[in-house]
């Protein structure tokens, strides 16, 4: 019952973004900011999808793999604008374009519709963390960012937290599976309640960046 609301908590923050984020979607001047956008939006279509076929149809399996594309073609060109720097940036796109080649035979040949597409969702997830890494690295350089850079920056400490999580549990998934049921049960909570707490975070920097936004256009 715990992880059920939780993961209720998680959906409302996904789908409370995404309605925040289209609405001001036009004020926004960065393009890797929209993407980040996108990215909430199609989390939260996502997850109301995942429920609805789930039951209608027993089984939702099938999305993981739309999404995990889709996931990670948003987060990629979010990344590839973020990285201004002309090697690092070429250096990405390689590797995102090889990555993608690689997420797509998987789910074609490798882990079929009908199975969970864990070596992807590990490969994204662990894409996504160095990226991360390599951006907080590069923003240090930044000492006065603007304030949709400082929503950007929450964002992806909110997805870099949320990936993180999740490739350890995807990592060590057959150990939790020889848990006892109640550690199975704290495991999968704590994961769930990380999780709520990195969509509240970027709420949290999405009403900032409205109210300041508002508050300059009412100020001017």
């Amino acid at each position: 019952m715990l992880i059920f609301w939780l993961s209720t908590m998680d959906q409302i923050g996904s789908v409370l973004i995404a309605i925040l984020g289209l609405i001001y979607y036009w004020k926004i001047e960065s393009s890797a900011l929209k993407l980040l956008i996108i990215y909430f939006v199609v989390a939260a279509a996502a997850s109301l999808l995942g429920e609805i076929f789930a039951a209608q149809l027993g089984n939702n399996i099938f999305l993981y793999h739309f999404y995990s594309i889709a996931e990670f073609i948003v987060l990629g060109r979010a990344f590839g604008l973020l990285f201004q720097n002309e090697f690092s940036k070429r250096r990405f796109n390689l590797i995102f374009w090889m990555l993608l080649f690689t997420i797509i035979c998987n789910s074609l040949f490798i882990q079929g519709l009908d199975q969970f597409n864990s070596i992807a969702s590990t490969a994204i997830s662990c894409t996504v963390i160095v990226a991360s890494i390599l951006y907080f690295n590069l923003s240090l350089s930044n000492p006065f960012p603007s304030p949709e850079m400082v929503t950007i920056k929450w964002f992806l400490i909110g997805i870099f937290v949320y990936h993180a999580v999740t490739v350890v549990v995807l990592l060590f998934s057959n150990l939790l599976h020889n848990l006892e049921s109640l550690n199975d049960i704290v495991v999968w909570a704590f994961r769930a309640v990380v999780v709520v707490l990195t969509k509240l975070v970027s709420l949290l920097a999405l009403l900032n960046l409205i109210y300041k936004k508002h508050f300059k256009l009412t100020k001017s």
